[in-house]
């Protein structure tokens, strides 16, 4: 799900201070040798405003074999990459988005930074760890409340930027999960605890760092703050609705008048050029699929699409990924893509269409915008576009992802039925 980046509050002078003392160990050698503890581990990324996105991992393995850290969100587990200590520190990258995780042992302590350098600006974020297990959230306080249900949410940015959403959370005693669809994806796994008159949810993917904090109101309502690392923050607000819903995904992107059709070529990551108009492609069902390397609403759906098109390329079902990356060189970019197609054992063509961000419509003049990563484009056996599905609503979502599982399912056998 893409973001426009916006303004923060300014540090703190005491934040400031803390952080340099958090990272300061002239007072504690360097052990020669750490070990880093297997088993489950809390960990937080320090924001510059003094809130703090909690979030759960797992280590396994050693350092004669490699360490592996699992990140835990809720029934989600995302394992990154195998790495060994250099001494006394670890640096561990996420092996699809362009970030890592850099942090000093201290026996049953890790201190360090979080990098996205997918990111331009506030891109660095102070981290913490506690050996654990150690809950994600402390519920401190007797809660009555029972959120569980659907609720329709707003998000405010100063007054004047607003946008809506569907909240779906599932309460069991004082421990919440849930998750928010928008119309260019969902939030993913939010994972959390209801406290007193509060609720508070996280998740940490690596590419998505998102904190809620609310209050139930007098009225029943939720009111309370958003952030997304420390580029984002917003207010929101929800109230009980299990009827509202959000736009059709089929009806937010579509082609320019005169247009019935896609006509594009670019290169995959052996830099070598791919046509829609390949005889590879003639007569096949085509699922167009514009994403990014960087995107996590784009790694759900491409875990969905690779494992339907290995049960139904023999059928003459086809997709087609065109990534737009962050990167703008060129190199780096499919060196990136590369990576990405190598984790998820990708068996369709992915290629490097151009440049997220305002002008990567350009390189599809024939659609009126590109609105949301990812977008899909569904082609008939005769190249005429049929549909175009704006967002993803992931695993995280439960009903709805069972739902566009069997529209998707239904739509693609009609397709393949259909003469060429």
């Amino acid at each position: 799900m893409m973001q426009k980046p916006k303004p923060v509050i300014l540090y703190l002078t005491g934040l400031i201070l803390l952080i340099v003392s958090l990272f300061s160990c002239t007072s504690t050698p360097k052990p020669v040798n750490a070990e880093l503890a297997a088993g489950s581990w809390l960990g937080g990324l320090h924001l510059r405003g003094g809130s703090v996105i909690p979030f759960q991992f797992e280590v396994s393995g050693d350092q004669t074999f490699g360490y592996t850290i699992t990140l835990v969100n809720g029934p989600e587990r995302i394992e990154l990459s195998t790495f060994r200590m250099n001494r006394d520190t670890l640096v561990v990258p996420h092996p699809t988005f362009d970030a890592e995780l850099f942090g000093v042992v201290q026996g049953d302590q890790i201190r360090g930074e979080f990098r996205n350098n997918a990111r331009t600006n506030y891109n660095v974020i102070p981290f913490t760890a506690r050996k654990g297990p150690l809950p994600t959230f402390k519920s401190n306080q007797p809660t009555s409340l029972d959120l569980t249900g659907g609720w329709k949410a707003e998000f405010v940015y100063r007054k004047r930027d607003t946008s809506l959403a569907v909240a779906r959370f599932q309460q069991n005693g004082p421990d919440l999960q849930g998750t928010f669809l928008t119309p260019s994806g969902d939030y993913r796994y939010l994972n959390g605890v209801v406290s007193g008159d509060s609720l508070f949810l996280s998740t940490f993917d690596m590419a998505h760092a998102f904190l809620f904090k609310a209050k139930v109101q007098a009225d029943g309502s939720l009111s309370g703050m958003f952030f997304s690392g420390d580029h984002w923050y917003e207010s929101w607000t929800a109230t009980r609705n299990e009827t509202f819903k959000l736009p059709s995904p089929d009806s937010i992107t579509w082609l320019k008048p005169g247009f019935t059709r896609l006509d594009f070529t670019f290169p995959n990551i052996e830099k070598q050029p791919v046509s829609i108009n390949d005889p590879a492609f003639e007569g096949k069902v085509i699922v167009v699929q514009i994403m990014g390397s960087w995107c996590p609403n784009c790694r759900d759906e491409t875990i969905f699409l690779n494992e339907f098109y290995k049960k139904n390329y023999q059928r003459g079902f086809q997709v087609i990924a065109l990534a737009f990356e962050v990167n703008p060189d060129p190199e780096v970019a499919l060196q990136r893509l590369a990576q990405m197609m190598g984790h998820f054992d990708l068996r369709y063509e992915v290629l490097l269409a151009g440049s997220a961000g305002p002008h990567a419509s350009k390189s599809l003049p024939m659609l009126e915008a590109i609105n949301s990563y990812p977008t899909t484009i569904f082609l008939d056996k005769k190249g005429l576009v049929r549909r175009i599905h704006t967002g993803f609503n992931g695993p995280a979502t439960g009903e709805e992802y069972e739902h566009f599982v069997d529209d998707f399912t239904r739509f693609i056998d009609k397709l393949l039925e259909e003469p060429a």
